[in-house]
């Protein structure tokens, strides 16, 4: 849709910068480019498990918690539910696979433009569907922790939200 002055958006709604009050920023495809290195470690870890993933299916579970994932690929490939420590073990390989990889190509770079904008915001949250952990890691090799941290009380974790909660709940416990 074509806005004045060559503006575009998705939909229909429009906020006028002077109308906003903040930004909520997503963190992993959006601030840092961290998709690639995550579909890593679930290709490499899946099959250890006796799973498999592919690059579609990882997309198409974004947003969902990781237990949530690793439960629902159990029961759609093995016919059975995951129990708490198949989850487990699968979610502590992963991890391990993950800080692996990292450790041998580096951090996921930041996305130049929306750090732009991030910086330029009055009030700011960021939300991942991922352990705070690594969140909080990425963001300070990424050179963001400045502006999204803890003492801020700006970041939100899937995983610390109450389970059935909405990007939207999310956004706003993030940007209180």
């Amino acid at each position: 849709m074509s806005l004045p002055d060559g503006q575009r958006t998705v939909g229909s709604h429009f906020v006028a910068d002077a109308d906003l009050a903040g930004l909520l920023f997503d963190c992993d495809g959006t601030l840092i480019d961290t998709m690639p290195l995550f579909y890593h470690s679930w290709a490499e870890v899946c099959p250890q498990h006796g799973l498999s993933m592919s690059e579609d299916d990882f997309y198409g579970f974004a947003g969902k918690p990781l237990p949530d994932i690793v439960r629902e690929m159990h029961r759609a490939q093995k016919g059975t539910d995951a129990t708490d420590a198949f989850v487990a073990a699968f979610l502590a390989e992963k991890k391990r696979a993950h800080l692996q990889a990292e450790e041998k190509i580096g951090a996921p770079a930041p996305i130049a433009c929306v750090v732009a904008l991030a910086r330029g915001a009055l009030a700011r949250g960021e939300a991942a569907n991922r352990l705070r952990e690594h969140v909080e890691r990425h963001l300070e090799s990424a050179g963001l922790a400045d502006i999204f941290n803890s003492r801020l009380g700006n970041v939100v974790c899937a995983a610390e939200v109450a389970a059935g909660a909405r990007l939207h709940e999310m956004a706003r416990d993030g940007t209180k």
